[in-house]
């Protein structure tokens, strides 16, 4: 993968999966995106280090998420499900979360994102 990588001058940066690795994802991104600056013919940028600025944008981007998903329950996602009916199918498979808004405190927390959260995202 380095060689692949290194050939397109390109640089992996890890993120840890630590429940609020999507969110972390998306600050470093955007971060490396904010922060690119071309020189001499090439774009040059730095990864963010791990640090209470980056664990507090990861977690206000997941209070962002979570603020449309709870806003937007009726909005119908392209499956033709609301994202209620989504989330509602989403906790079929968890035995300590009986409801949407269960879900949804849960989910204000340190949780694994998943597909719902990057509908939300996008």
């Amino acid at each position: 993968m380095k060689n692949i990588l290194d050939k397109q001058n390109t640089s992996l940066i890890k993120i840890i999966g630590d429940g609020n690795c999507l969110f972390g994802c998306i600050v470093q991104q955007l971060h490396l995106m904010k922060n690119t600056k071309y020189i001499f013919d090439n774009n040059y940028s730095f990864k963010m280090s791990r640090s209470k600025l980056y664990d507090d944008e990861s977690d206000k981007l997941r209070q962002l998420c979570i603020d449309w998903l709870e806003n937007n329950l009726d909005f119908i996602l392209p499956t033709g499900l609301t994202i209620q009916q989504d989330i509602e199918d989403i906790i079929t498979d968890y035995e300590d979360i009986n409801s949407v808004e269960d879900y949804l405190i849960e989910m204000r927390g340190c949780r694994y994102a998943g597909q719902i959260e990057l509908y939300a995202l996008s």
